[in-house]
């Protein structure tokens, strides 16, 4: 049960990554198409099932509808999220979030094409990590489950 469980953390770990790499997509495509204001792009995205793994999303919409100003909100749905990406994958988060809807439009894109890059660059390790883990992880459950029946017997 335990290896299971370990090798769903790498497989949610790259769920996570993919689904912020999506959002900051949706950002970019929202910002330079609509030109809709930070605060609105959140809200829509709060509604898109890709992105329900992204609860920090939700916790920060609310944050900012009860008047708490957009990085303070950001930084703190962050920083509450329990999520399994690492602390440099969140501090890529925090300063996407940290650049969000201060500058003009094209600031705005260069501000989520450079954090998806940083964001894929993570999802590439990660997938690398979990091909790797989540073979020896389960290999390793079956090998111990085989041990303990043997015992048994």
């Amino acid at each position: 049960m335990t290896a299971l469980r370990r090798a769903n953390t790498y497989r949610a770990h790259v769920d996570e990554l993919e689904a912020v790499s999506h959002m900051i997509n949706i950002f970019m495509t929202q910002i330079r198409c609509k030109n809709e204001p930070i605060i609105e792009i959140i809200e829509d995205l709060c509604s898109n099932n890709d992105l329900n793994k992204l609860e920090f999303l939700n916790i920060c919409n609310k944050k900012i509808k009860s008047g708490i100003a957009l990085p303070i909100a950001w930084r703190q749905s962050i920083n509450e999220w329990k999520c399994k990406l690492t602390d440099k994958e969140k501090s890529i988060l925090l300063s996407f979030g940290n650049n969000l809807g201060i500058s003009d439009e094209q600031s705005q894109i260069e501000n989520c094409e450079y954090h998806d890059l940083q964001i894929v660059q993570a999802l590439d390790v990660a997938k690398e990590e979990k091909d790797k883990k989540y073979k020896l992880v389960m290999q390793l459950g079956i090998f111990a489950s085989l041990t303990a029946a043997i015992i048994l017997i």
